[in-house]
């Protein structure tokens, strides 16, 4: 939050001169980080942001939305497709699970979800960000005409990182392997692209065995803190072929976060066996 607050006085005059957007992107100059990475940054605060709005039983905390539509406004400046797929995935799924007991809620508010990003695309601000998804459709489908290298350079680095994990298969070429044996000098924007080429398959296993028991354990009510949980894992998975983010330090502390939320939920059913066992 600290970090949205920061960003949004330093880069003011652009932020509330939005009107002259819509061929060109938020002109983020690297100050904090690249565009894409501030993108991921506000797309952390507006699910967060989200969850608390929606899930603390303190009425006082539905301020918590001021904040995830001051994140969400800002991050679809940036144009980044990822921030738009991340966001929407999670607070679908943060929805979903918070009003999944009360039909009429949850249909009432995700028709309101989908008229309200309709309503947004429609505002001269947010017109890069829509060219760019029609162009990926476009590139994707063959469908009518595309300028949108990003998505088929994205494609190409894809391929060749795959390439160049197959001829390392087991342990790969090493931390930022693509960009030193690619020659692009950047990563493949794609995770598990990049996880084959610079771990090898026993690296993929072993990160993406996070994911797997973390999934076992929602599946099975041992994580104490589930929604939260489902939502950084739906967040965390909606880029995957998106953005290249296990190095991260945001993915450290979602596995280190859903590493606690398991054991509690461990330790929370095996004191309830216990007091079972004693009753009996």
């Amino acid at each position: 939050m600290l970090f949205a607050i920061l960003f949004i006085l330093h880069y003011r005059e652009d932020i509330f001169n939005f009107s002259s957007f819509g061929s060109k992107r938020l002109g983020v100059d690297n100050y904090f980080d690249n565009v894409n990475s501030v993108a991921y940054y506000f797309a952390v605060c507006s699910i967060l942001s989200l969850y608390y709005a929606l899930y603390s039983k303190k009425l006082l905390c539905l301020l918590f939305l001021i904040p995830f539509c001051a994140c969400f406004f800002v991050g679809v400046l940036t144009a980044s497709r990822a921030f738009l797929v991340g966001v929407i995935a999670s607070s679908l799924m943060i929805f979903v699970v918070r009003f999944r007991k009360r039909p009429v809620v949850l249909t009432l508010g995700l028709v309101a979800m989908t008229v309200g990003v309709i309503l947004l695309f429609t505002l001269p601000a947010f017109a890069m960000l829509k060219k760019r998804l029609i162009d990926m459709f476009n590139m994707l489908t063959g469908r009518g005409y595309s300028t949108d290298f990003s998505t088929a350079t994205r494609i190409l680095w894809q391929d060749y990182a795959a390439y160049l994990g197959v001829h390392r298969l087991f342990f790969g070429n090493g931390l930022n392997g693509f960009a030193v044996y690619s020659g692009t000098g950047t990563y493949s924007h794609a995770n598990i692209a990049e996880l084959f080429c610079d771990v090898g398959i026993l690296g993929l296993l072993i990160y993406y065995s996070v994911f797997i028991v973390a999934f076992y354990d929602l599946i099975n009510k041992k994580m104490k803190y589930g929604a939260i949980v489902a939502m950084l894992l739906v967040f965390l998975i909606s880029r995957e072929f998106l953005s290249v983010a296990y190095t991260s330090k945001f993915n450290a502390f979602v596995f280190a976060f859903i590493s606690y939320s398991g054991s509690l939920g461990v330790y929370r059913n095996r004191k309830r066996s216990f007091f079972r066992y004693i009753s009996i």
